[in-house]
């Protein structure tokens, strides 16, 4: 198994599994990846969020969404809605596409679906830059694609505290993010 941290690829020396959650990742250079927080919905909802973010330099999270409807998807951080997020996405798989980057109110994942969501992400969390941010989404329908998104949140003052995606239409219950950290 391969995890991508920053700086590249490196191997996974161990994992912490408590009650079937990974609740730490060991890399083979010592790092570690701490559960900072998780979210599953109990019953249908328009967002999932998950805080207490701060003080970690890095993060990854993974996610398992299920839209119940035609649904359009984003990503915001501390609690800002305003236009200061941009982003790009790449499309894989039977066709390409290329999203455009434009200020808007949050980074999305893809465009709409009501489609079964999983993927993954890694963040630059350091209070001074604007926040980079790599995601790979891969939906589920009758013609699979992955999803390559790049974009950034251009708070220069604070660090990342709280991650909320958001949601145009209920997703289902069972539909999950957790979050991880790390300092080097």
């Amino acid at each position: 198994m391969v995890q991508i941290i920053p700086g590249g690829l490196q191997k996974v020396a161990t994992s912490n599994i408590v009650d079937g959650a990974v609740t730490a990742i060991k890399l083979a250079d010592a790092a570690t990846w701490k559960l900072l927080g998780e979210t599953v919905l109990a019953s249908p909802a328009t967002h999932l969020a998950v805080t207490g973010l701060a003080g970690y330099k890095y993060l990854k999270g993974v996610f398992q969404l299920e839209p119940s409807v035609v649904s359009t998807h984003k990503i915001q951080f501390n609690d800002d809605t305003g236009n200061n997020y941009d982003y790009r996405w790449f499309k894989g798989g039977s066709s390409y596409a290329t999203g455009t980057a434009a200020a808007t109110d949050g980074l999305a994942l893809i465009g709409t679906t009501e489609f079964e969501l999983a993927g993954d992400f890694t963040i630059t969390n350091l209070a001074a830059i604007a926040k980079q941010a790599v995601f790979q989404t891969f939906f589920n329908t009758t013609a699979e694609a992955l999803y390559h998104t790049s974009g950034r949140w251009d708070n220069t003052a604070a660090q990342i505290t709280k991650m909320d995606m958001v949601f145009s239409a209920n997703l289902d219950a069972g539909s999950k993010l957790a979050v991880f950290g790390w300092n080097e």
